[in-house]
């Protein structure tokens, strides 16, 4: 009977250890799927003195002290601001934006990462059977297939990317499609008049095939456009001849 009894004993210690091993591991695939995501991240000189209060001290800033920008909205919103781990609102005409502060050095997110971002932290749909989102931290464009329901999203393709610069910077948007498609696109405006080719417009932008030179040093790595979203040649034609109208576009 003590036999017995010890044998029961270490099964249930073997089960026991079992458990916990699984049990970590899923907790651990559980952390990862839930790897903080976030928007670009912009480094700013103050315009003007700025001075607040936080829940200890009064805090002054000087005109010239750089501060890193952690929520850029339109111009008459104030963006989040952080100093030293201190985070604080400015408004937006008293920053002048230096460069962006993309964290790609790091490393891309996760398939797991990106399929939860767009399936279970937000429940995207779209239109089509496409779905994109533009990771303008990781300068990635993702693009998702499925029944467009949302839940059930499917990355497909990672393209390297440069989106808007600094003084010209993309659209964060969750809300966009795409609203037409022209193989050779002339666009002017008040900074800049270029043709584009294969362009897939969406809200004003677009993706796009960079026809100016020295693409090499920004694509996937930094910001360098004039808010449309510069990719690679054989990308631009991909995305022109697969992505249908009315594909939703998420720029985050």
């Amino acid at each position: 009977m003590r036999i017995r009894t010890k044998r029961q004993l270490f099964v249930t210690t073997v089960l026991m250890v079992a458990l916990c091993v699984a049990f970590s591991a899923t907790a651990f695939a559980k952390v990862d799927k839930r790897k903080k995501v976030h928007s670009i991240y912009w480094k700013a000189k103050l315009k003007t003195d700025v001075s607040f209060q936080d829940d200890y001290e009064e805090i002054e800033l000087e005109k010239g002290d750089e501060v890193l920008v952690v929520s850029r909205p339109n111009t008459g919103t104030p963006c989040l601001c952080e100093v030293d781990g201190t985070r604080f609102r400015i408004a937006y005409k008293s920053l002048e934006f230096i460069t962006d502060a993309c964290t790609i050095g790091d490393g891309d997110y996760s398939v797991a990462v990106k399929e939860d971002f767009v399936n279970e932290r937000y429940h995207l749909t779209s239109k089509t059977n496409y779905l994109i989102w533009t990771s303008l931290d990781k300068q990635r464009v993702n693009v998702f297939k499925g029944s467009g329901k949302g839940g059930d999203w499917e990355l497909i393709r990672v393209i390297k990317c440069s989106s808007g610069m600094a003084t010209h910077p993309t659209r964060v948007h969750f809300n966009m499609e795409v609203d037409f498609k022209e193989r050779v696109y002339r666009y002017s405006s008040s900074v800049i008049n270029t043709v584009t080719e294969y362009y897939v417009e969406f809200s004003g932008s677009g993706f796009h095939k960079w026809v100016g030179g020295g693409y090499s040093k920004n694509i996937g790595k930094h910001p360098a456009s004039h808010s449309c979203i510069r990719l690679p040649t054989s990308d631009a034609i991909w995305m022109f001849n697969t992505i249908p109208l009315h594909t939703r576009v998420v720029n985050y």
